[in-house]
């Protein structure tokens, strides 16, 4: 070969040779870069899970139930209790209490008779028997209880219609409070209701079974 021809071939190689340095360093580039690429997805998509399983809710947790007090309803009120808030024996809530404390502890069916005291109620209480018990009631609840020998054919006060027989006599005998009631087996009456003026005047009502007044005896 001429020397023309070998002057000719080297050069033809000397710049083939950096064509071929720069496409490799382009491909190592390009293959790093996209190595480079990939792990900056990855990292990425990692941070993107993170951030979804570990970013706080934004839904605050409901605060814990708080227990509502119960508050025991009062017990309805009975005994002395119950003439502590009627304040008065005389009238006919405590006069009814007071009938059936008696019958109860004597194992009557009713009483016959029921006459306020200075601390306490005095009541008839009529047996299954016939024969009568006289029970002292204290306006504490306490009871005392006297048999008696006579049997008692009086009929039984009526609890039912007990606060209307009250003012029925009141509203007769012009106000005041009730001292007594008893019932007869006369014909002329049924009940008899003593009562007591704020003058101190005693005042007698007496009544048919339908409750309608008498005759009225002022003393």
């Amino acid at each position: 070969m001429s020397e023309t021809g070998n002057q000719s071939g080297a050069a033809s190689s000397f710049w083939r040779k950096p064509a071929v340095i720069i496409a490799c360093t382009l491909a190592a580039v390009l293959v790093v870069g996209g190595g480079g690429a990939a792990i900056a997805l990855g990292i990425a998509g990692t941070g993107a899970d993170n951030s979804s399983t570990n970013a706080p809710s934004n839904t605050s947790p409901a605060p814990p139930a708080t227990p509502t007090p119960t508050t025991e309803p009062a017990p309805a009120p009975s005994g002395p209790e119950l003439i502590a808030e009627a304040e008065h024996p005389h009238d006919a809530s405590s006069l009814s209490w007071a009938i059936s404390t008696a019958v109860a502890a004597a194992d009557g069916v009713g009483a016959t008779e029921i006459e306020v005291q200075s601390a306490s109620w005095k009541v008839e209480v009529q047996r299954a028997d016939g024969t009568e018990a006289e029970v002292t009631v204290s306006f504490d609840g306490r009871t005392n209880i006297d048999d008696e020998d006579d049997d008692d054919d009086d009929p039984l006060i009526d609890l039912a219609r007990l606060p209307d027989l009250v003012s029925v006599a009141l509203a007769a005998a012009g106000g005041g409070v009730v001292e007594q009631i008893s019932t007869d087996d006369d014909d002329d009456h049924f009940y008899e209701v003593e009562v007591r003026l704020e003058n101190g005047t005693e005042v007698e009502v007496e009544l048919d079974q339908a409750l309608n007044v008498l005759e009225i005896d002022r003393e």
